[in-house]
């Protein structure tokens, strides 16, 4: 079976679907489709799955084995409890007698991260056979000040522990979402002008190296010089290993972005950053097609990213 999974940052899923979100994602046709930064509250949610004629899953059965109807629509979201507006992510899907959801997880389980929705993990069959976690997240923006860049350093390191379950359990894993860090400085049009900015900072980059494997810089000579992020440099970290997708087919292209400053113009420009991936272990290499950005659909200041598989 070809499997198609979508990410794509919607900068607020209700305007999304007002610029015609539904029709861009029947062009594309993803069999799972991930988006980030939906800002709506549960109460707008539930709205828009009852408008789209997606089945809402329990979520007192989050992380219980389930056993659900095949040609069955759904959708897993988790919101920000504290402020409308404001971050939130959801994944949809539809179930066949090929694509299985078998379990869920709303969030880390950690409430400082939770509270903002930035997390919802689908862990799915496919051909009665091929396990894999789908972790789609939103990962924290460090602009507002040292106190969020260590949010999002805490972050990337809950997120390593959570894919490391799933691999120690056997099940492949995927990560997809809008990481608001670049891997290194082909994946950003300024480098230099933007080299002490949030998304390029040393220890930014260290904290995403505990997920890809890159070969763009190496972690241990990464200068933070910041005496408020040196204590991460020194965590006993396990990395994974993860596989860029977008760069395991493309190693050397440069230009090719997700995320454009719509204040700016930017992207009529293209003075972008590629900050949206998928990552994937490297048992699912044999599975992968294509790892593609979009980045002539139009509707949000990111552009939906698209892997393939083939199981």
């Amino acid at each position: 079976m070809s499997l198609k999974i979508l990410s794509w940052n919607v900068n607020g899923i209700r305007a999304g679907l007002k610029k015609g979100l539904l029709e861009k994602i029947a062009e594309i046709k993803p069999d799972i489709w991930c988006v980030q930064e939906t800002k709506a509250d549960s109460e707008t949610m539930a709205g828009i799955c009852k408008e789209l004629g997606y089945s809402n899953y329990d979520t007192q059965n989050d992380g219980l084995e389930l056993e659900l109807n095949t040609d069955d629509k759904g959708i897993l979201w988790s919101s920000c409890t504290f402020k409308k507006g404001y971050s939130g992510v959801a994944s949809l899907f539809t179930e066949t007698s090929d694509l299985q959801l078998k379990s869920y997880q709303i969030g880390l389980k950690i409430e400082e991260f939770d509270a903002e929705g930035r997390v919802v993990v689908t862990e799915f069959e496919a051909k009665q056979k091929h396990r894999f976690a789908l972790i789609n997240a939103y990962y924290p923006q460090g602009g507002r000040g040292p106190h969020r860049i260590d949010f999002k350093l805490r972050f990337y390191n809950q997120i390593n522990l959570l894919a490391k379950k799933y691999l120690d359990k056997g099940v492949n894993v995927i990560l997809c979402g809008d990481l608001n860090t670049t891997v290194g400085d082909i994946d950003l049009a300024r480098p230099k002008e933007n080299a002490k900015t949030t998304g390029c900072l040393p220890e930014e980059r260290l904290a995403l190296s505990w997920l890809v494997a890159d070969s763009f810089f190496d972690p241990n000579k990464l200068e933070i010089t910041n005496p408020d992020f040196q204590q991460f440099a020194k965590i006993n970290v396990e990395k994974l290993n993860l596989i860029d997708t977008f760069r395991h087919f493309y190693p050397d292209l440069e230009g090719k972005y997700s995320y454009w400053d719509q204040i700016t113009r930017a992207r009529e420009r293209n003075v972008g950053w590629r900050i949206d991936y998928f990552l994937v272990d490297k048992g699912l290499l044999p599975n992968l097609k294509s790892a593609t950005i979009l980045d002539q659909v139009m509707g949000s200041d990111h552009a939906p990213v698209v892997i393939e598989l083939e199981f």
